[in-house]
């Protein structure tokens, strides 16, 4: 496969709205996996978004901490879980992970997975249909941890490798075999993207 190597200004990939994804009328499984390497940590930048401010995914870097939620306001407000010293310069694999999360938060549905290591485990219910942005490297109409929306920026500086979304919870067993796997990011060759939009 070939690395995604984005720029930081507009450079982003951009999917359409799909039930696979985002518009089932509810989703309690879900899976989003894939390698980063940033080139900087020292601002807010996204690796990948689906949704918008009243429900959604969202996986981002703020500075050298890692930040995976989820949300569904007609459900509960969120919750977002965090890994603290992503390394400038070096690939670290990323796992989100919604385990049978019913239409009301239940504790240790929402899991985030760190270099094939779980971080944190938190509260979480299902996502009901959530159209909007599709964003890989890009805020394209997400919310963070702050309670900030996202704004159309927050663009990724760096490489993204093997994005993946699973419509079922991977056990810890299989996000460790994504990120342990010997074919690693480095084998691949990377892929400048200078165009503002587009499909994989």
């Amino acid at each position: 496969g070939t690395v995604l190597e984005l720029g930081g200004k507009a450079d982003r990939v951009i999917l359409t709205n799909t039930p696979d994804i985002n518009t089932a009328p509810a989703c309690k499984d879900r899976t989003v996996a894939l390698w980063f390497n940033a080139a900087a940590t020292d601002r807010r930048q996204v690796l990948y978004e689906e949704g918008g401010p009243g429900a959604g995914i969202s996986i981002y870097l703020d500075g050298e901490t890692l930040y995976g939620g989820a949300w569904h306001l007609k459900a509960w407000p969120g919750t977002w879980l965090k890994s603290d010293g992503i390394v400038a310069g070096r690939w670290h694999h990323v796992a989100l992970v919604l385990r049978d999360a019913p239409a009301k938060p239940e504790p240790g549905r929402l899991l985030l997975f760190v270099d094939g290591k779980q971080a944190e485990a938190g509260e979480a219910a299902s996502l009901g249909a959530h159209p909007g942005d599709i964003c890989i490297g890009w805020a394209g109409n997400t919310f963070y941890h702050d309670g900030k929306a996202g704004e159309r920026t927050h663009a990724f500086a760096g490489r993204i490798h093997d994005v993946q979304v699973f419509r079922r919870a991977l056990p810890e067993a299989e996000v460790k075999t994504l990120a342990t796997r010997a074919a690693g990011p480095d084998a691949a060759r990377p892929r400048q993207r200078d165009t503002s939009t587009s499909k994989p």
